[in-house]
């Protein structure tokens, strides 16, 4: 019954009274699911439960404690025949850590945190885990989740983007010598020519360019 318990509290995320609520027909083991009977809110959702959770309801039936009064239907049944109560659900949280060595502080809502939290690890959207863990409030269900610092650090190395430096592209402008005006202006701005000069050296130039495109039209370059 305790495997089968802690089993629940995991898979299925359920709170400690809901798990005390189960009853047997609220299984279905052909499509995988469980109803969840007046939980939070005195609600009835239906929700999906893990294979293994399945297998190990199936393996505590047959050691299921004979019911008595009106206790048929309750999946788990205390040694005096009747509905386990929530603080059995609490010892069996406590007894199982200590046989496991666990010494940090362990509870029955444990379990549900930790699953929702190992769904977000694992890829799951908001969404889909608000469905299974059945929660209203988006914001107090990201409350829940709390991802351990090595996925973290491993989800921070995966998406940020890494910048490489680039090589300079070839025959760019950068590539090519300055030009003789590009010089006279560098000359000018250092102090090394006066505006002087650069007027004159600039008058020269142009003359030159001028003088050498005449040429080209009269066919001396042809």
């Amino acid at each position: 019954m305790d495997h089968a318990i802690l089993h629940i509290l995991y898979y299925g995320q359920l709170r400690r009274e809901e798990v005390t609520n189960l009853n047997i027909d609220d299984i279905d083991w052909q499509r995988g699911k469980i109803r969840v009977n007046e939980g939070k809110g005195n609600r009835y959702d239906t929700i999906n439960l893990h294979p293994d959770a399945l297998k190990a309801i199936e393996q505590y039936l047959p050691h299921r404690n004979k019911p008595k009064d009106k206790n048929n239907q309750a999946l788990f049944i205390n040694r005096y025949g009747k509905r386990i109560a929530n603080n059995q659900i609490f010892y069996t949280v406590k007894r199982t850590a200590v046989k496991a060595g666990i010494t940090k502080r362990t509870y029955p809502h444990l379990f549900r945190i930790s699953s929702i939290t190992h769904m977000s690890e694992h890829g799951a959207t908001m969404p889909e885990i608000q469905k299974q863990s059945r929660h209203k409030d988006l914001d107090t269900l990201q409350g829940y989740i709390q991802l351990s610092e090595k996925h973290a650090k491993d989800s921070y190395l995966k998406n940020i983007p890494t910048f490489k430096p680039q090589e300079p592209a070839k025959n760019t402008k950068a590539d090519t010598p300055h030009s003789t005006t590009d010089l006279l202006i560098e000359k000018l701005i250092h102090g090394e020519i006066s505006e002087e000069t650069f007027k004159l050296a600039l008058q020269t130039l142009t003359t030159n360019k001028q003088d050498k495109q005449k040429r080209y039209d009269m066919g001396y370059f042809r």
